[in-house]
């Protein structure tokens, strides 16, 4: 866990500070994991990096998801319509989760890969998620820090309750470079059960793509997609901050 998406190599000094236990025990641990593969040693820096175990389990993690290949057909429809990345996410604990993405022909600068986490406040799909909880929900996650990814970010609780309450009236959501500069993506909800969201299926693309004309046009093909995934809504591996010991 002590590794992300920005921080990729860590010395053992750093490792041991952020799980806190001492140097030598933190040693004897990531020799083990090192052995067996979770952990790899870099020949440049000498730091620590994520090992290619984890890659041959995160394939293993994938093929337990049957909703992905449910989704591709669905999702591919959306993109030779939009031209557009289509994505699928789904909601693990305080982070988004993106399941599957696909990709037009034509070559976009920014994609974003299955097993990607975000933070629920500054994609598009994390938000229509977050506008079907409780505003009591909503408050402990923006209560443990809502990060800023670019000068658009969402960064208090009062701006995002507000984006929320627009989201819930207007029945999407979309992102305006606020998780990657130049990037503008548009979501909708996909409902499983108490009317709660299990996911999301979006479009992205760069903002001179991505006009709001475009998001109109898309959103009844997008809104059919949800419907149709929701009816697999029991297969997503969707996991509740509630359902977590978080708080």
């Amino acid at each position: 866990k002590c590794f992300n998406f920005k921080t990729k190599e860590l010395s053992l000094v750093q490792i041991s500070k952020l799980v806190g236990l001492p140097k030598s025990t933190a040693y004897n641990i990531v020799k083990t994991l090192v052995d067996e593969g979770f952990l790899r040693k870099s020949d440049s820096s000498q730091k620590y990096l994520p090992g290619l175990k984890l890659f041959e389990l995160g394939y293993c993690a994938r093929t337990t998801l049957p909703i992905i290949s449910y989704a591709i057909p669905i999702m591919e429809d959306v993109t030779r319509v939009t031209g557009e990345i289509t994505y699928l996410s789904t909601i693990n604990g305080d982070k988004l989760l993106v399941l599957e993405g696909i990709y037009p022909d034509r070559r976009f600068a920014t994609y974003t890969s299955g097993g990607k986490a975000l933070g629920m406040h500054c994609c598009s799909a994390g938000k229509i998620i977050l506008s079907t909880f409780s505003d009591d929900m909503v408050k402990k996650i923006a209560d443990k820090g809502l990060t800023s990814s670019t000068p658009n970010t969402i960064t208090t609780y009062k701006a995002l309750k507000k984006e929320l309450d627009t989201i819930r009236s207007k029945g999407f959501s979309v992102d305006n470079e606020e998780e990657t500069l130049g990037v503008r993506c548009a979501s909708v909800a996909i409902y499983g059960s108490e009317n709660k969201a299990v996911g999301a299926i979006s479009i992205s693309g760069s903002v001179r793509s991505i006009t709001d004309k475009k998001i109109m046009q898309a959103l009844p093909l997008m809104e059919k997609a949800a419907q149709s995934l929701s009816r697999m809504a029991y297969t997503f591996p969707a996991v509740y901050p509630d359902e977590i010991n978080k708080y």
